[in-house]
């Protein structure tokens, strides 16, 4: 066989390869493109040396590329042939890219990052419905050039995740979950991980960007896991409370694990964990321990809850969650709790102050003695014996008192209330209940000025 062979073939090829127009594209041009790659093939395998060899590729794979660019895209994913035909052309056109890699190193024609960059593109264009081994054995060819290979595997776990992202965004959320998992299903068949990554002699922003993506695709994972559980327990919880003849309680004990499943995975995220999901979380568990299983023990657990929801949902600014219905349920919640917690306050310090007076009856004789006497000698006495904080006595009581009786008073009712005096130790209890004796005396006395002016 002569040695020119090679170049007969590569001149046939080129005679197809040349009718290409895509702006007058038509049938005939396909058929006769494919007729130039066995040709540019038989070209290299009949070359003399690798610079032949290499010359002859290059064609090929502007034959593949020019092939790959009159597919029309926007219809591979409801058109099993023209999918076919994409899968096809991008499976060749991968394998003379790793060939071509591999001749211009020969060749020392240095062009190592413009065929990785046009393999990178076929990566992130290729469709991934029912892709299988494919996109694997595509990437396989370039196993030689670690830098390459595993630039191409990042690319494909990017691809993964950008496809599943858009599926959430979109709200399809199953979908986009399994698309998530499809990056560990790349990092499971190269077997990549931690230790594998820090071994590697490939730069730091493919391994960054393999670690990021990795790391991207948990979050969105518990994220529609949580999502998931969440759903559950809204649809567990309007079942149990709209049964036929009572509150199914299964049905709402089940949604509250739900509840707590969906915090979990939450919880599960280490770093931009999804607030506003928490905050529905945890105003969902307060929403149904309160309004259910309410158990006085559980008081501070459930505040808690709502707490957190209610701060979380603040968090959110410039946001506003004041109309969602899980931030109404838990300030409506924190407000009863606040409430029921003032009320048992005021119980137990009526209690206590009836236990006082019993006690230490004689403070108390004290007080009504000296208001029994006059209105003037009451005043006296409690500035002199149980002073304001910061009063200063300047002698002139009765001067002041009776120059404005009324004002007077309705100071001393304000500097006697018993909110600005604390109840922690057992000596503020006492003073604070004698306060409070104080100070309603204070306002029967300002109430009469009050009344008597009016009339007059």
């Amino acid at each position: 066989m002569s040695n020119n062979e090679y170049k007969k073939k590569r001149e046939e090829g080129l005679q197809f390869l040349n009718l290409f127009d895509k702006n007058n594209f038509a049938l005939i041009n396909d058929k006769k493109l494919n007729q130039a790659i066995p040709l540019f093939q038989e070209s290299i395998n009949r070359a003399p040396n690798t610079e032949e060899a290499y010359d002859s590729s290059k064609l090929l794979q502007d034959t593949l590329e020019k092939l790959l660019s009159i597919v029309e895209k926007d219809k591979i994913e409801n058109h099993e042939d023209i999918f076919r035909k994409y899968i096809y052309y991008s499976s060749k056109l991968m394998t003379v890219l790793a060939n071509n890699m591999k001749y211009s190193q020969q060749t020392k024609d240095s062009k190592d990052d413009f065929y990785k960059n046009i393999a990178v593109n076929i990566i992130k264009e290729i469709p991934l419905k029912n892709i299988g081994n494919t996109a694997y054995e595509m990437i396989g060819h370039f196993s030689p050039f670690q830098e390459a290979y595993y630039e191409l595997i990042s690319s494909l776990m990017r691809h993964y995740f950008n496809y599943a992202l858009n599926l959430f965004e979109n709200k399809k959320i199953i979908p986009s979950k399994n698309f998530f998992l499809s990056v560990f299903d790349v990092q499971s068949n190269y077997n990549i991980d931690a230790i594998t990554l820090d071994k590697l002699k490939i730069s730091k922003e493919i391994k960054t960007e393999i670690e990021d993506v990795i790391e991207s695709s948990k979050f969105y994972i518990n994220r529609i896991d949580a999502m998931i559980e969440l759903q559950k327990g809204d649809e567990l919880y309007e079942q149990g409370i709209n049964a036929e003849e009572s509150m199914d309680m299964d049905d709402i004990r089940e949604a509250l694990t739900c509840y707590r499943n969906a915090l979990n995975e939450i919880n599960k995220i280490k770093e931009n964990k999804d607030i506003e999901l928490e905050a529905i979380c945890y105003s969902h568990i307060a929403k149904i321990m309160y309004r259910i299983f309410k158990n006085k023990k559980q008081n501070n657990k459930i505040k808690s809850y709502v707490l957190t929801a209610v701060n979380l949902g603040i968090s959110l600014a410039p946001k506003n969650v004041g109309k969602e219905k899980w931030y109404i349920d838990a300030t409506n919640i924190l407000q009863d709790i606040r409430n029921e917690e003032a009320r048992e306050e005021e119980r137990n310090d009526d209690q206590y102050r009836e236990e006082m007076k019993k006690r230490k009856q004689e403070i108390f004789n004290e007080l009504y003695a000296k208001k029994n006497e006059s209105n003037l000698v009451f005043v006296k006495f409690i500035l002199e014996k149980y002073p304001y904080k910061g009063y200063k006595n300047n002698g002139n009581i009765e001067e002041e008192f009776s120059k404005d009786n009324k004002n007077f008073l309705k100071t001393l009712t304000v500097k006697y209330h018993p909110d600005r005096y604390p109840k922690n130790t057992e000596e503020e209890k006492e003073i604070y209940t004698i306060i409070h004796e104080i100070s309603s005396i204070l306002n029967q006395m300002y109430s009469i000025y009050d009344d008597y002016q009016r009339k007059d």
